[in-house]
């Protein structure tokens, strides 16, 4: 896989994959932030390709 050209939603699966996270699929309850300690994602609130506070902790 060629990371570098990967964006959006792609980019945030394959974040959440290589950080182990597990897909939570039941939708977020409208407000509520994704956890960055958590063991979960959810493409509704999961947005490292945007949001620095899910991925600075893996770029670090």
């Amino acid at each position: 896989m060629d990371v570098k050209r990967l964006d959006g939603q792609l980019l945030n699966f394959w974040v959440a994959k290589s950080a182990g996270l597990k897909l939570c699929e039941e939708d977020p309850q409208l407000g509520r932030h994704h956890d960055p300690d958590g063991p979960f994602w959810n493409p509704q609130s999961y947005n490292p390709a945007i949001d620095w506070s899910h991925a600075g902790n893996i770029i670090s």
